[in-house]
């Protein structure tokens, strides 16, 4: 079989579309790599400074769980987790406490 010069520019096009998707895909997955990478230093230093400031002091877990609930709320107008009940920031729109993502109910939330 015979391709003429248009099936010949597209088998073209469409090889060097999938290496440019094959590129993009590599390169996502070493950013997720490193953003994986920083959250697990993050959270393990906020475990770290909890730890440090519950033996220090008169804290207890409510009541860090009670002003990160707070904070959440102060990040605008809050979702009510549909698994635990906690409030969930629109913004962030994944529970802080039991990481299930919280569907809004506005059409043009972002």
């Amino acid at each position: 079989m015979v391709m003429d010069r248009h099936e010949h520019q597209q088998l073209n096009e469409a090889q060097d579309s999938a290496g440019r998707a094959a590129r993009q895909g590599t390169e996502l997955k070493s950013e997720i790599k490193s953003l994986e990478a920083k959250l697990s230093t993050l959270a393990t230093a906020c475990q770290a400074m909890w730890e440090l400031l519950r033996d220090k002091s008169s804290l207890t877990e409510e009541q860090i769980q009670s002003k990160i609930e707070q904070l959440s709320g102060q990040m605008g107008e809050a979702l009510q987790c549909p698994q635990c009940g906690r409030q969930v920031s629109r913004k962030k729109n994944r529970c802080l406490f039991c990481g299930i993502e919280a569907e809004s109910d506005r059409v043009f939330d972002v």
